[in-house]
């Protein structure tokens, strides 16, 4: 098996998570940009043109967080770091308007943690 350079990504990253969605997207959330600043960005690949797009911002900044679907119209961003500590935050991304709005907060500061979607 061999790996081959994929496509190009809108923001260079590092420390992101991804999200799987409907119709062949997938969403990068987060992470590390250039100059280690910490991303609120998120961008969209299409598998049918392989072809990257910017995606809606989040509520906050956040790199080593995690994500997964809630349901068929939702995706929640949790934890990471904020550049100052962990976060306990999270982002929920409403699917069918592309928006992110601020989710419940967790009980414990976290980050570089797993999401599951069940």
């Amino acid at each position: 098996m061999q790996f081959t350079p994929g496509p190009q990504m809108c923001t260079r990253r590092r420390g992101c998570a991804a999200v799987l969605l409907d119709h062949g997207l997938l969403i990068v959330v987060g992470g590390i940009a250039e100059g280690n600043t910490r991303l609120d960005s998120t961008d969209i690949l299409n598998f049918a043109t392989m072809i990257f797009c910017s995606g809606p911002r989040m509520v906050i900044k956040r790199s080593a967080c995690a994500a997964a679907r809630l349901d068929q119209h939702r995706v929640i961003v949790v934890g990471g770091f904020d550049g100052d500590g962990h976060v306990d935050s999270t982002d929920v991304l409403d699917l069918p308007t592309m928006t992110f709005s601020p989710g419940p907060r967790m009980r414990t500061r976290r980050a570089a943690c797993t999401a599951v979607s069940l």
